[in-house]
């Protein structure tokens, strides 16, 4: 697969690095989540690392062979669900065109990050790591407020006006700031974004977890 002429876009010192064709790489990405998926578990991580890999190489990767050989190794089911639920993350469809396992999966990929007693809990408390440049819709969460406690790096909360369709409030946070959280009011349209890379924060509701519609999603 790999040839003296075929350059990798990284070179150390005079050393050229060489990588595997595109569509072999997305194919290991989905081998190593589906691996992961039936020993460890599945994490966002695995999630986002394949939605932000097929973005970047959307173009360049033979879909056609990759459907070939996703069929072949029998990832056919994982890989759906799996999709699905990158493209969810990053916003581009909504939860209504979920299937029973794709509900299954997002719940395996929250459980490691669910602070709860259980499911049964009237509460919700969870940690949350985001990255510069991550994309957050405008939401909101009609039955519950939200408390956001920022413990390491940095990160705005921003808040929305639904008439005017405007921020009007700006609050940063970091752990040894002058402001290390914030309460969100129920029904107040809000986004967080990172600062720093490695924030991490705590997300606590006094209500059970919900998945967002199409009328808790305001766009600008």
């Amino acid at each position: 697969m790999w040839t003296a002429s075929y350059k990798g876009e990284d070179r150390f010192n005079d050393t050229w690095l060489y990588r595997p064709p595109v569509t072999v790489s997305a194919l290991f990405l989905i081998e190593h989540a589906y691996s992961h998926f039936l020993h460890e578990g599945l994490t966002w991580r695995h999630v986002l690392d394949w939605m932000m890999f097929s973005r970047k190489h959307k173009e360049e990767i033979d879909w056609q062979a990759l459907n070939a050989m996703i069929d072949e190794f029998g990832f056919r089911k994982f890989y759906d669900s799996y999709n699905r639920l990158g493209k969810y993350l990053v916003g581009e469809i909504q939860d209504s065109s979920f299937t029973f396992q794709d509900r299954r999966m997002l719940d395996d990929v929250w459980a490691p990050l669910d602070l709860r007693n259980s499911a049964d809990d009237d509460s919700q408390r969870m940690l949350n790591a985001i990255e510069p440049g991550s994309e957050m819709p405008i939401h909101r969460h009609i039955f519950t407020s939200e408390t956001v406690v920022c413990l390491r790096g940095c990160l705005v909360e921003e808040f929305f006006d639904e008439l005017e369709r405007i921020c009007t409030e700006r609050i940063e946070l970091t752990p040894n700031g002058p402001v290390v959280a914030v309460n969100v009011p129920a029904g107040q349209w809000h986004r967080v974004y990172a600062k720093e890379s490695g924030t991490v924060l705590m997300e606590s509701k006094n209500g059970k977890w919900e998945l967002l519609g199409e009328e808790d999603i305001l766009s600008l």
